[in-house]
């Protein structure tokens, strides 16, 4: 069915108003921090990058890792979260109540502490197999157990409550590191270097060039799996393609930047109700990039020499948003 006009004019509106606004705050956090830049600092570091002057340094060292990655951090996650409520079919399924963020952030943690040394390349492959593991651990226990959605968002969450406590446990183990690693379980652009996202950027582009390709017949996982057989469809494959796809992105990114609670969930539930398929997929990655810089220059603001951990000024941020989640489904239940 054709939508009305006023709806096919309405979406590419809002698209194009949230890429002015990614614009904007791109600059805006290319500009804030605890040192002051002139607009015309900022357009000659990039004229001349490899400058020795101060703004070229904190400009292209300090301040475009940190946009750069607040962008890829949001949009995947955004991403992450749609496939897996898509796959799911669970309305609360997310990195955050699945395992995988805790799970992700522990084994980069265990990493740090048994081998400061160890590479980014080890610290990405460790953190991945944590992540997926523990999501497979996850879905292997809510089988065996019939499990309803809800009970597998339960169980997921279980598990994050296991890892917080490992976690807990290093931190008293290893009082010298605490403060570091307590930044860090809440979300943190500080410390990304450009060779950190060299060294991500392939794989991301790859899982959401992949996302996009396959969206196109997102409207399948909504069909049980004996519509969709009695058509000829393999929707089972299907699903393990784009839940692994969904996997591999929240790892990719909380490997970085730590656990960013709920993001996951919030965005694609902003999103859903204008927006299918492709169009879902893109709104999720443009309106998740956006948030995050948004929250990145509130860092910037409310503390220039000291930024608070840019997970816990998102989590305000879209705390009223997860109200209105909760009305929405509080009388969802386990049958």
């Amino acid at each position: 069915m054709k939508k009305p006009i006023h709806q096919q004019l309405t979406l590419p509106f809002a698209q194009t108003i949230i890429i002015f606004l990614i614009m904007v705050f791109v600059l805006l956090d290319l500009k804030s921090g605890a040192m002051k830049f002139q607009w015309s600092e900022i357009f000659a570091a990039f004229q001349h990058p490899e400058s020795t002057s101060i703004p070229a340094i904190a400009i292209m060292q300090v301040r475009l890792p940190m946009v750069i990655i607040a962008m890829l951090a949001g949009s995947g996650l955004a991403v992450s979260g749609l496939l897996l409520q898509s796959v799911t079919q669970n309305p609360l399924a997310c990195p955050s109540l699945s395992g995988i963020e805790y799970a992700t952030a522990f084994s980069v943690i265990l990493c740090y502490m048994l081998d400061p040394e160890i590479s980014r390349a080890a610290i990405m492959m460790i953190a991945l197999s944590g992540g997926i593991l523990t999501y497979l651990l996850v879905q292997w226990i809510a089988k065996r157990t019939g499990a309803s959605s809800a009970g597998i968002t339960l169980i997921g969450v279980a598990f994050n409550s296991l890892y917080y406590s490992a976690i807990q446990a290093i931190l008293i183990a290893f009082p010298y590191q605490s403060q570091a690693i307590l930044y860090d379980l809440n979300g943190s652009l500080i410390g990304v270097t450009l060779a950190d996202i060299q060294f991500i950027i392939l794989p991301y582009l790859l899982l959401i060039t992949g996302v996009l390709l396959l969206s196109k017949r997102m409207d399948l996982l909504d069909m049980d799996d004996a519509h969709a057989t009695a058509l000829g469809l393999n929707i089972r494959k299907y699903r393990s393609i784009m839940l692994g796809v969904a996997i591999l992105l929240s790892t990719l990114i909380t490997s970085l930047v730590g656990p960013l609670l709920f993001f996951g969930l919030a965005v694609p539930h902003l999103v859903r109700p204008f927006a299918r398929g492709t169009q879902a997929v893109w709104c999720c990655a443009i309106l998740g990039a956006l948030l995050l810089l948004i929250a990145a220059y509130v860092t910037q603001m409310l503390a220039p020499q000291t930024p608070p951990p840019i997970g816990l000024v998102m989590l305000l941020m879209i705390a009223p948003i997860l109200i209105v989640i909760i009305q929405r489904y509080r009388s969802y239940d386990e049958n």
